[in-house]
């Protein structure tokens, strides 16, 4: 798939280890969860459904590999907690 915006660049750039080299980049695998998840996925093995459309959306990690980067991640990417968000974010959710 194009990434016409570059949102798989630069997450990317912000999520791929700077002194290793990468073998999956981050930020496609983080660009192939969001597309998995916009399509109604809501587990890792729906990851299937883009893998099987290759010609569409070129090569996909494995599930096993999407874990292990999620896991690997530092807590600084993820964002901020929800428990340190709006008051209003809270109500919202409540």
């Amino acid at each position: 798939m194009d990434d016409r915006s570059g949102l798989t660049d630069r997450l990317g750039n912000n999520l791929n280890p700077k002194d290793t080299l990468v073998l999956h980049d981050r930020g496609r695998i983080m660009t192939d969860l969001a597309v998995t998840i916009a399509d109604g996925g809501r587990f890792m093995s729906d990851l299937a459904v883009l893998r099987d459309q290759g010609e569409l959306f070129g090569s996909v990690a494995s599930d096993t590999t999407a874990w292990r980067m999620l896991n690997g991640l530092p807590l600084s990417a993820c964002g901020t907690p929800p428990s340190r968000r709006s008051p209003g974010w809270l109500r919202r959710t409540k």
